[in-house]
């Protein structure tokens, strides 16, 4: 029952009420309601039942109602509509008190206990609520912006359609409370518990719900758009339809959670805890998302264009038919992926591993590939237009029915791969195909550029190749030979064996050999020229060797090898690099151009 004496001093109003509060700060005042069946009695006849027998169950039961009645008839305390604004409230016992309507603005109530009391549609702006007990209190509508809420203990209270914008209740306790359709704009409830609470269409832009508890809550069609959920727990949180976009979720536990639909775009989650989560249908353009694993993540129908999904584990994940243009997948394990018909224009995986994917199917136009492990992946009719394949490594994987038009193909591994059908042609025009990837981007430049198909003719038509040892001293004869050569329109190609023998250069001089007019070798001073020969003469049949030798050198005795090939000509002997520009004609080109008539006219 309510002190008569303390209701008597409220009577009189907020001025003799503050007054009497400073004079006796000791007295803790008393103006509850006993119009209210307490927790206590409740609990005291659910001992009761537990203990009797069923035959005495049905009278224990009667009682209870019968006193249920008696007590819903006892007046309660109605304080409706009265204005508390500014008045110390400090420890005041309001609980079960009708206070619906009230003017509370400023006041303070900190430690009050307000427990099941109605404060439906009052206005509380700017109240002091810290470490009060709102224990199953009505607050439905209530006005609690710019509220202290600090500790205050929430459970099970109603705040439906109530406004608590900016807001400050650090480490409240709102378990089981219903917040639906309130307004918790750049409202601080950081480290606050909310676990099996309901905030169905929730309006909480940039809400602070750092390290809070929201585990089991009812966030559906709710607005948390740049809210701060860093570390928070939303282990099987409900937030279907839900707007978080440019949230931040770093290190946030969504286990479970249900995002069917809703809006992620911008957000971060970096190293989230993802066990579990659904994902499908949801916009998570945009997003970034680092160090997570998505192994058990349902991302079927995802939207993922532009996100950035760093250094995270994705190995088995369905992303069938998924929107992943622009997508940066860098450093990611995308083993076992399915990627079919999945659209990944622009999207990048440099260093990502893609062991055994599928991608058939899928557009990978303008993607990089460069570095990204493709082992044994299945690549099947999709599309390569102008992607960027440095360093990638194809080995055992399926090309078939590709198009490469346009790809940069470069240093890539291909043990074990399968291509076939390779088409070079942009699309809507006749198909050109090839199965060999590296010689594809060749072929079509070739094809399709006047200036290469110049560049391969006067190579082929003109380039001379001047192998030799040119040492400082020998370096006037590889001048003039390349002047004279250059004056008689021909190209001349020079390699110095002075830093020659190793197996990448072995196969350079060959190649480089294969596409000349000619070969002019001086084995003056040849300490490796003979090794070099060795991989040029006996392979290339249709190239004329020319060989040359200062007269004051010994011809080596292996050369005596090579002359039984018809390609290769007679040693000619000059005395000066002035003599041998003399008669460069009969020593030289002459002989050359008439074996090379003789060869290519066969």
């Amino acid at each position: 029952m309510a002190n008569p004496e303390h209701l008597k001093i409220l009577k009189q109003g907020v001025e003799v009420w503050n007054k009497w509060r400073a004079a006796n700060p000791n007295i803790e005042p008393d103006i509850s309601s006993v119009g209210m069946l307490t927790e206590e009695v409740e609990l005291q006849f659910s001992e009761i039942l537990s203990r009797v027998v069923q035959e005495e169950k049905e009278e224990v039961d009667k009682l209870f109602t019968e006193f249920r009645r008696k007590m819903n008839l006892i007046p309660k305390l109605n304080l409706e509509r009265i204005n508390f604004s500014n008045t110390d409230l400090r420890d005041v016992d309001f609980s079960g008190v009708n206070i619906s309507r009230a003017n509370l603005r400023s006041a303070n109530l900190r430690h009050a206990n307000l427990k099941g009391a109605d404060l439906s549609y009052s206005d509380l702006n700017r109240a002091d609520l810290s470490s009060a007990h709102l224990e199953g209190t009505n607050l439905d509508s209530a006005n609690l912006a710019f509220v202290n809420l600090d500790l205050a203990k929430l459970a099970k209270a109603n705040l439906s359609d109530s406004i608590l914008s900016d807001s400050n209740a650090p480490f409240a306790n709102l378990e089981k409370a219903n917040l639906a359709f309130a307004d918790l704009s750049r409202a601080k409830f950081s480290h606050s518990n909310f676990q099996g609470a309901c905030l169905f269409m929730a309006i909480c832009p940039e809400v602070d719900l750092e390290g809070a508890n929201l585990s089991d809550v009812d966030l559906r069609h709710s607005n948390l758009s740049k809210a701060n959920l860093y570390n928070s727990n939303l282990a099987n949180a409900n937030l279907i339809e839900a707007n978080l976009s440019y949230s931040r979720l770093g290190y946030a536990n969504l286990g479970h959670a249900n995002f069917t639909s809703a809006n992620l775009s911008y957000s971060r989650l970096v190293c989230a805890k993802l066990q579990a989560v659904n994902f499908s249908k949801s916009d998570l353009q945009f997003s970034y998302i680092c160090e997570v694993d998505l192994t058990t993540a349902n991302l079927s129908e995802t939207t993922l264009s532009g996100a950035k999904i760093i250094s995270s584990n994705l190995s088995g994940v369905s992303l069938v038919k998924g929107q992943l243009d622009g997508v940066s997948l860098n450093k990611s394990n995308l083993e076992r992926v399915d990627f079919a018909y999945a659209n990944l224009y622009e999207a990048d995986l440099t260093d990502a591993n893609a062991t055994k994917a599928n991608l058939s199917g899928a557009n990978l136009s303008h993607a990089n590939l460069s570095r990204t492990t493709m082992k044994d992946t299945d690549l099947l009719s999709a599309s390569l237009l102008f992607s960027r394949c440095i360093g990638t490594d194809f080995s055992y994987a399926k090309m078939l029915d590709v198009n490469i038009y346009g790809i940069s193909a470069w240093d890539i591994k291909k043990d074990g791969l399968i291509q076939k059908d390779l088409i070079i042609t942009p699309p809507g025009e006749p198909e050109i195909t090839v199965d060999d990837l590296e010689v594809a981007q060749f072929i079509y430049l070739m094809l399709n550029n006047q200036k290469i198909r110049d560049v391969i003719e006067t190579i082929t038509s003109k380039a001379v190749l001047i192998l030799g040892r040119f040492t400082p001293e020998r370096k006037a004869v590889l001048d003039a030979l390349k002047d004279e050569l250059r004056r008689r329109n021909y190209l001349p190609i020079v390699f110095d064996f002075e830093n020659a023998g190793n197996k990448s250069v072995d196969e350079t001089v060959n190649l480089l050999a294969r596409m000349s007019r000619f070969v002019v070798a001086d084995i003056t001073d040849a300490k490796s020229i003979p090794q070099e020969l060795r991989g040029i003469v006996p392979d290339n049949p249709s190239v004329p060797i020319v060989p040359l030798i200062w007269k004051a050198q010994r011809e080596y005795a292996m050369f005596d090898h090579f002359r039984k090939y018809p390609w290769v000509l007679d040693l000619h002997e000059y005395d000066s690099p002035e003599i041998l520009l003399q008669n460069i004609i009969p020593a030289i080109i002459a002989p050359a151009e008439q074996k090379v008539a003789e060869l290519r006219g066969k």
